[in-house]
């Protein structure tokens, strides 16, 4: 299989992969900066990236991958032994860019370094310049994690994307009134932007590329021709991109303040009006801008109050927090209440995040339900049966979880609804997300709970409630771990 195919799944298959594959990933597995550097190169659908390590670095995330639309089908490796990582490896280096080229017939091959390579201090640069005179792609190498950032070498592998295919001097011709879409690269991506690119269509902007959506080479040659980056949070390469084009960044969501819904949650009518028209201001099309927004906005929120008027009034319990992800759609746009809110924190505090900054989390997510009504019933860590229990005496409608969870709401008849799942496939900025999740949620409501036999026959731990408590002994394990090697952050 090429590196630009996607596999066709059924829904039960990827469905089922997707998460079992994130559970294993999240107990079993330290990502390391190859996990993030991969998932950059393989959103290139002309790249293959070239794994500087021993096999095991290599098959990592064949045995392991993030879910089924993440396969990343080919990683060569250099295969680095004892012998190596004694006298050196960049001869190894320049064979393996070579013999890559050879097989796979790239645009462009990533060299991506492991702890390894790091520790003998290869000289990367010298061991790419010495292969290109061989081969006939274009090579770049990642610097491993010095760009800091989540996931670990996601960001690293765009700056050294950036520095070493785009570099001062290019002659660039602009495509005037033009943006590039910032996007992370997730199978989704169409279904997310489609209608972002529609407006700004209609207002007289054009659209000069969406990064990613199946990249190529070329595509990354042309960033610099637009004359604003749309994204949403700011990334180190996107500032090198200023000073370097002059081609600025606008970011719809921002960490600047935290505790403003606006800013952090850019979902919804009003903020989805409120992002074209500054994006309008930023390229002098506000006159055009207003009557386009407008006119989408009153449409959806009139197709909006059609649709949810079977949901107003519902209660619904939400796992995982709510003042960062879809809860606040559900009670600002549905109408909905917020009956019960359940925080399972082990897994955040494995990873590095503090009491008191998970108490801030909880403390914002409880004034933003009471600023729009609602009165949670607040559970940290309960058991199974607490959760359940709360649920039923709240007279809970529907509850809000990952799809890992979904399971245990259905098998106790308490219907339940996929976040992780709307998050990736339809959470967006416009005008139709409000209207589409309405319509999911009327479904979810109407359609009975799904019992799982064969998932309900397993024991699981009275915390980890989606595991096996045997699976969670091996989670501690690994989790300890990693506590060890990077005082407990995960992903860098």
């Amino acid at each position: 299989m090429s590196n630009n195919q996607k596999p066709k799944f059924s829904k039960a298959l990827v469905g089922a992969y997707g998460t079992i594959s994130m559970i294993v990933h999240a107990m079993a597995c330290q990502p390391a900066k190859n996990a993030g550097a991969l998932v950059a190169v393989n959103a290139i659908s002309d790249a293959v990236p070239l794994i500087h390590g021993p096999l095991g670095c290599g098959g990592l995330r064949k045995m392991n991958s993030f879910g089924v639309h993440s396969l990343f089908p080919d990683t060569p490796c250099t295969n680095l032994m004892e012998l190596e990582l004694v006298y050196g490896a960049e001869k190894k280096l320049r064979r393996g860019i070579v013999e890559t080229y050879e097989r796979y017939r790239p645009a462009l091959i990533v060299v991506v370094p492991t702890c390894p390579s790091d520790m003998i201090g290869d000289d990367l640069a010298a061991a790419v310049r010495q292969a290109k005179k061989e081969v006939g792609c274009e090579v770049v190498y990642s610097t491993g994690e010095l760009i800091k950032g989540r996931p670990i070498g996601y960001h690293d592998v765009l700056c050294s994307l950036f520095d070493q295919l785009l570099p001062d001097g290019m002659e660039i011709q602009k495509m005037e009134n033009s943006v590039n879409l910032i996007t992370f690269p997730i199978h989704s991506v169409n279904n997310k932007l489609g209608e972002m690119v529609d407006i700004l269509e209609e207002i007289g902007i054009k659209v000069n590329k969406i990064f990613f959506d199946n990249t190529s080479l070329k595509d990354i040659y042309d960033l610099p021709r637009a004359v604003l980056n749309i994204t949403d949070l700011p990334l180190p390469w996107l500032d090198r991109m200023k000073e370097r084009f002059g081609v600025p960044f606008y970011a719809t969501s921002s960490l600047d303040h935290p505790t403003d819904p606006k800013e952090i949650n850019p979902h919804g009518m009003e903020n989805s009006a409120r992002i074209f028209l500054k994006i309008a201001d930023l390229l002098g099309k506000r006159d055009r801008a207003e009557a386009v927004v407008k006119k989408r906005k009153q449409y959806a929120e009139e197709r909006l109050m059609e649709e949810t008027k079977g949901l107003k009034g519902k209660k619904v319990a939400v796992v995982g927090g709510f003042f960062f992800g879809m809860g606040l759609l559900l009670v600002r746009e549905m109408g909905m209440e917020a009956s019960v809110l359940i925080y399972k924190t082990y897994g955040l505090e494995s990873h590095g995040m503090g009491r008191n900054a998970l108490k801030q989390i909880m403390d914002m997510d409880r004034e933003v339900a009471k600023h729009y009504g609602s009165e949670p019933l607040v559970l940290i860590n309960p058991t199974h049966g607490e959760e359940i229990r709360a649920i039923r005496e709240s007279e809970t409608d529907l509850v809000i979880a990952p799809g890992a969870d979904i399971f245990r709401y259905h098998g106790e008849g308490i219907r339940a609804f996929d976040s992780m799942k709307f998050y990736m496939d339809s959470l967006r900025i416009g005008f139709e997300c409000p209207v589409e999740l309405a319509l999911m949620l009327k479904k979810a409501l109407e359609r009975p709970a799904k019992k799982n036999p064969l998932l309900s026959m397993l024991d699981y731990d009275r915390y980890e409630s989606n595991l096996h408590p045997s699976w969670v002994k091996l989670e501690n394990v690994w989790r300890a771990v990693i506590e060890g090697a990077d005082g407990g952050c995960l992903y860098g």
